[in-house]
């Protein structure tokens, strides 16, 4: 009697090892067939990104917003899970938050990301209570999807024209950038007061 593992063959190797030509032939025309699918996902999806106005202009580029990145993610059947938020506690207790999303598609994990919003950031400035809480939370688990998002689909931004950067990481950059006008130490790169 014989069994299985007895009638399994070794595997035949080609007759002949493909030339240096033919693979990058071959790895040229799936790049192009990738470039291809990517580009026509860019060209519908710029189309309602530009109607929504769905991006952040920032000098002369246009950075994609999260509903933007999570257009694009749709279209692969992907989602972000950004419920993972935990307090930030250093000495003088909370100081922020940290999110860490999740991207999956068709439920399996295939990427992620993590961001942290200090009480002390920009969208948490002005609030007071659970009010300042609310908005670190909500920046961090928006930063931390769009960022999931953009690390697998920049590509798609990038052949439709738009920063591969997120919006809300450009927004915030722009926003939190020193002030070089007034009280501006060079050497030092800090404001005097």
């Amino acid at each position: 009697m014989t069994t299985a593992i007895e009638k399994t063959q070794p595997a035949a190797f080609p007759a002949r090892m493909p030339t240096a030509t033919e693979v990058a032939e071959h790895a040229q025309a799936h790049a192009e067939s990738v470039i291809a699918e990517y580009t026509g996902w860019a060209i519908a999806i710029m189309r309602t990104v530009e109607a929504n106005h769905l991006y952040v202009p920032i000098k002369d580029k246009k950075y994609l917003k999260f509903d933007a990145w999570q257009l694009i993610g749709s279209l692969d059947r992907c989602y972000v899970d950004s419920t993972d938020v935990t307090p930030i506690i250093e000495n003088e207790g909370k100081t922020g938050y940290v999110c860490h999303a999740k991207l999956f598609r068709d439920g399996i994990q295939v990427g992620g990301a993590m961001q942290i919003c200090g009480l002390d950031s920009f969208p948490c400035r002005g609030k007071e209570g659970t009010a300042k809480d609310d908005a670190a939370i909500s920046s961090a688990q928006t930063w931390a999807g769009s960022k999931a998002l953009r690390m697998r689909y920049s590509v798609v931004a990038l052949l439709g024209g738009y920063g591969a950067a997120t919006g809300e990481e450009m927004s915030r950059a722009q926003e939190e950038a020193p002030d070089k006008t007034q009280h501006w130490c060079e050497p030092h790169e800090t404001n005097w007061f």
